[in-house]
């Protein structure tokens, strides 16, 4: 049967009609487009200027009437009084950095002088630390706080003044009468890092009458800032976010699977035999046992050093000599070992005080602590010392010593769940996660990080055990020893599906985490009135802390070379960031140590150079159950050894730490 054929004008007929259609619904959409376009135009318009001009009116107006900060600087060629100065001008810091830029200063005999008026917003107790070669004289509010000269000593010293909220005026006099010059002033809050005086609030002169027009310019600066920034992320999330959220989910899938690919081939190229790791027999089984053994033994013998006749081995919680006069009463009728040498102790003495007063019910606490609101947050291994040292003040002190000890010592028995004596390898990383930096530093000064990672590995057990509500009331419960634990809740999510029943589950299980840290919070508020959110100002905007820690910790090395103990710091960095690689690249949602590790690492990102400072400083207690996580993950693979040494550096200063030669 054939086809018919249109009519040719018939069908040219139809070409038309459907050109003349097309074209119309183009217009149509076009004008439909332009509609639009000029109803965005005006609003668009009224918002450009707007920002453009509180923008333009925030900058002119910050120029004109900011308040100038900082110090009054005045150097003299001479050292005696009647010297006629060099120069007058406004600097932020108090330090000798200004010879080096003008080498036309005299180096000997001058004389340098800061004055100014520091703000503080609230009364605090603050630590002035000074010292320098040859004198320097620190004043507040016409006062003398610390004095250092020949004869009293140029080496740093640190005292300690109670200043009220407002303003008090502060003179530096610094004099240089031959030889060599240093000059050493900084400052902190009572226990706290000290800092320089850059940081303060520290203004040329009293500003009274401009602190009113400061608070209103800076308003004027957040709103600016907010009128450039909040309507367009408003605006992009009302247009685009269904489209960046598939974005989304298809980079983080994509990465997903890339990384569990080439995770894949990683550990089926580690796995070939080779022959390191040829199956161990019988005899080399016992012989890694007996290995196990020996490092525990090692480890008790090491701690038997710090045994003290009379004071047993309270020389472990670090009392200092500075903090001595302010013990609690009962603590000082105990014999306990006291760090001379105007040491200020460390943290352990706050929490072993803690212990003999674990209700905060000893009105001494409030001045015997540093700062008793965030000491008393951390209260559960006060709690567990007052049990094991049946509230006797002796026995309690003792019991908190050596409460580390006994954790290192479950610790290394827990810990063969996952690294068995089975092989070597596993033996390094089971020695490389006890003697750790961050854990070694715990024992050695009475910390909460060692009874902290027990806690956190006995919550890890009970979830492999599919004990979610055990594991949620282990991980809440050790959020009384540290808040930072409570990252541990990251194991817990996801572990029991989207089912109603799960769900029920998850929410109890919520419950059991967040709820005790909340009541004792409610407890410490009312004894105290307060709780000290801040805590020491621990926490700043993503890698600003990890970068100042990196610069000084170069800095110093270039300065002095590999002799400085910035060494130290430079091997904690590098096997931090090893850790922290690692667990990034290594992506396995569904182990609950991964998740663990990963969740640390996000923390260390957070963390400000008051945790970073130190050779190391306290990062390495901080990140330990990353350190831990990296080393139960790490693969049996031809790729082992590189990782482990460069991720477990700190390990080297650890067992230095516990009386063994130095290797670097």
């Amino acid at each position: 049967m054939g086809l018919v054929a249109l009519p040719a004008g018939r069908h040219e007929g139809l070409r038309l009609s459907i050109r003349l259609s097309a074209g119309m619904i183009a217009r149509f959409e076009s004008s439909q487009m332009m509609f639009k376009q000029s109803r965005l135009r005006l609003p668009l318009t009224v918002y450009l200027l707007v920002a453009t001009a509180l923008g333009w009116l925030s900058l002119h107006l910050d120029g004109r009437f900011r308040t100038e900060t900082g110090l009054v600087h005045t150097f003299y060629r001479e050292t005696d009084s009647a010297s006629i100065p060099l120069f007058r001008r406004t600097s932020r810091g108090i330090d000798l950095d200004f010879l080096e830029d003008e080498p036309s200063l005299p180096r000997r005999s001058f004389r340098v002088q800061w004055k100014g008026v520091w703000h503080l917003p609230e009364a605090r107790l603050i630590d002035i630390y000074a010292g320098g070669d040859d004198r320097v004289v620190v004043r507040v509010d016409d006062r003398v706080v610390v004095a250092r000269d020949a004869a009293r000593g140029m080496h740093t010293i640190a005292e300690r003044v109670a200043l009220d909220a407002g303003f008090h005026r502060v003179v530096v006099r610094y004099e240089q009468y031959g030889g060599d010059f240093g000059l050493n002033v900084r400052w902190a809050r009572a226990g706290e890092v000290p800092r320089s005086f850059e940081s303060a609030s520290i203004f040329p002169e009293r500003p009274d009458a401009q602190l009113k027009a400061n608070r209103r310019l800076a308003t004027l600066r957040r709103v600016a800032g907010a009128v450039w920034l909040v309507p367009p992320l408003l605006f992009a999330l009302w247009v685009g976010w269904p489209h960046a959220l598939r974005a989304g989910r298809r980079v983080f899938q994509s990465w997903c699977d890339r990384s569990r690919l080439a995770w894949r081939r990683w550990r089926q190229e580690g796995d070939r035999p080779v022959p390191w790791s040829a199956e161990p027999t019988a005899r080399q089984k016992r012989a890694l046992q007996f290995l196990y053994v020996v490092v525990v033994v090692g480890f008790l013998g090491a701690v038997g050093q710090f045994y003290r006749p009379g004071t047993g081995f309270t020389y472990l919680i670090f009392f200092g000599e500075e903090f001595q006069e302010r013990t609690l009463s009962t603590v000082e009728a105990v014999p306990h070992y006291v760090h001379r040498r105007g040491s200020f102790g460390y943290d352990g003495q706050f929490y072993a005080q803690l212990a003999v007063a674990p209700l905060l019910d000893d009105p001494g606490l409030q001045d015997a602590l540093d700062s008793a609101p965030y000491r008393a947050r951390r209260i559960l291994f006060s709690w567990t010392a007052f049990a094991l040292g049946l509230g006797q003040p002796g026995w309690v002190l003792q019991a908190y010593a050596l409460q580390n000890v006994l954790c290192w010592v479950i610790l290394a028995w827990l810990l063969q769940r996952w690294l068995p004596p089975a092989r070597f390898r596993n033996f390094a990383l089971w020695f490389a996660c006890l003697f750790s930096h961050g854990m070694i530093v715990s024992v050695q000064r009475s910390l909460l990080e060692g009874p902290s990672m027990l806690l956190i590995v006995l919550g890890l057990l009970a979830l492999e055990h599919r004990r979610t509500i055990v594991a949620a009331g282990i991980v809440g419960l050790s959020g009384l020893g540290r808040e930072t634990n409570l990252l541990v809740a990251a194991a817990l999510a996801g572990s029991g599906g989207w089912s109603a029943r799960a769900r029920a589950r998850a929410f109890v299980a919520a419950g059991l985490v967040a709820v005790p840290l909340l009541l004792w919070f409610a407890y410490t508020y009312s004894v105290y009135g307060s709780l000290d959110l801040e805590g020491g100002g621990n926490l700043t905007m993503p890698l600003a802390g990890l970068w100042q820690y990196w610069e000084s910790t170069l800095g110093e090395l270039r300065m002095v070379g590999w002799a400085s103990r910035a060494r130290y710091s430079l091997l904690a960095l590098v096997s931090l960031a090893v850790q922290a690689g690692y667990l990034i690249w290594r992506v396995d949602w569904d182990d609950h140590w991964w998740r663990v590790g990963i969740s640390y690492c996000a923390l260390m990102l957070l963390l400000s150079i008051n945790v970073w400072e130190g050779y190391p400083g306290a990062s390495t207690r901080v990140l330990l159950p990353m350190a831990f996580a990296f080393n139960v993950l790490l693969p049996q693979s031809r790729y082992f050894w590189l990782l482990f040494v460069f991720g477990n550096l700190t390990v080297v200063q650890s067992l230095a730490d516990l009386g063994m030669p130095r290797l670097v």
